[in-house]
């Protein structure tokens, strides 16, 4: 059955669930591949031989990965594609047995690095469906590994194992039976769920990222992404050869001239977190150039602006009247300017006060790791306190 034709399943429809939401598989697969460029290859690779050097610590192994990364550099990248696609398609449609008839099947069975390279591939075909919803004409459970918006299941079996198996990894998948039961029928364990579907796809949903901090970096809890701290020598010196990151952290300025020195000197390729760390920075907030990410620090608001000691408790009222002003100022401003803005400060170790910050609109919370697990439940409480 073409996948167009369940839209009319889809219960109580959106403006923004047009028919190019609903796609099946193979064109998918199809339209992601024909999607890269020779350009975004290359890139993949980068990243791909990035991630892998650090990780093989055998001098003789290094070589030999090397020699096989500059193999699949050397390639056309018609030919690399070729063969990413036909992994993706054996794998995802179950057709080992006619691959090896395929004559490319030798060159990916003789070597490694080109499933090596597929996961690569394959992480980026995820970023690619987020927001789609994938049609299946039956569930399998290597589809595990995709991560759509949602699935829709063509064929009519029990769809407790791979309902399950999106679980594990927080799916949302609706089988084609389950739209047409929520059509029909007001059963609230199903409507429970399409109303989480619902809320996904017009993106009411409020994540709260979360980053611990740690001496020479921060480090996000879900995703492990490292945004590490620079030293004025590494941003002066050998800032190109001794970080990989896309995103660092900066050197504090004494006020926003030496910044733009920087910028013009030093800050040319890279993307860059500011630490505003004294009330040079912070009082100027609203000059802040676009192009660089924002650490709002309460402490500094607590020392420098309000002459309190940041290391004191603070009472819910002082901090309602002294700091929500300044903060709600800050915000509204780095939103309309569309600057990203983590939030800072001992103050955030108390329940309260960080979900006021969470009702301010603050997303971004570096924690201290002695206070992590207290901010994790408040955060999620206040997550599905606005899911309800």
């Amino acid at each position: 059955m073409n996948p167009q034709d369940h839209t009319k399943i889809v219960f109580n429809q959106h403006d923004q669930w047009l028919i190019d939401h609903i796609l099946s598989l193979s064109s998918i697969i199809d339209q992601y591949f024909k999607s890269l460029s020779k350009h975004r290859i290359n890139q993949h690779l980068e990243n791909f031989y990035q991630h892998h050097i650090k990780l093989i610590t055998e001098p003789i192994k290094v070589l030999q990965f090397k020699k096989d990364v500059d193999h699949l550099k050397n390639e056309h990248h018609v030919s690399l594609l070729n063969k990413m696609q036909l992994i993706m398609t054996s794998y995802f449609f179950n057709k080992a047995s006619d691959m090896t008839r395929n004559p490319l099947y030798e060159d990916l069975k003789q070597q490694s690095v080109y499933r090596s390279f597929y996961h690569t591939i394959e992480k980026d075909v995820n970023h690619f469906i987020k927001n789609t919803i994938l049609y299946v004409d039956q569930w399998h459970h290597h589809l595990v590994r995709l991560k759509p918006a949602a699935f829709l299941i063509g064929d009519t079996s029990n769809h407790q194992t791979y309902q399950e198996l999106c679980l594990t990894h927080e799916l949302l998948c609706l089988s084609k039976t389950q739209y047409q039961k929520l059509k029909y029928k007001n059963k609230e364990p199903l409507k429970h769920i399409y109303q989480q579907y619902i809320k996904r796809q017009l993106k009411h949903q409020r994540d709260i990222q979360i980053w611990s901090l740690h001496q020479n970096y921060m480090k996000h809890l879900k995703t492990q992404v490292i945004i590490p701290f620079l030293t004025f020598d590494e941003m002066t010196t050998c800032l190109e050869t001794s970080h990989q990151q896309d995103l660092m952290i900066l050197p504090i300025p004494e006020d926003l001239v030496e910044f733009e020195r920087w910028k013009y000197k030093y800050l040319k390729t890279k993307s860059y977190v500011l630490w505003l760390k004294n009330d040079a920075l912070l009082t100027h907030f609203k000059s802040i150039p676009k192009h660089v990410e924002v650490i709002i620090d309460m402490n500094v608001i607590c020392q420098e602006i309000l002459n309190l000691n940041p290391l004191e408790t603070l009472t819910f009222e002082t901090f309602q009247h002294e700091f929500v002003p300044l903060l709600r100022d800050i915000h509204q401003t780095f939103r309309i300017k569309k600057i990203k803005h983590y939030l800072y400060g001992y103050a955030l170790s108390q329940n309260e006060i960080l979900h006021r910050c969470l009702t301010l609109g603050f997303r971004h919370l570096i924690i201290h790791q002695l206070y992590l697990y207290p901010a994790i439940e408040e955060s999620l409480k206040f997550i599905h306190a606005t899911d309800s």
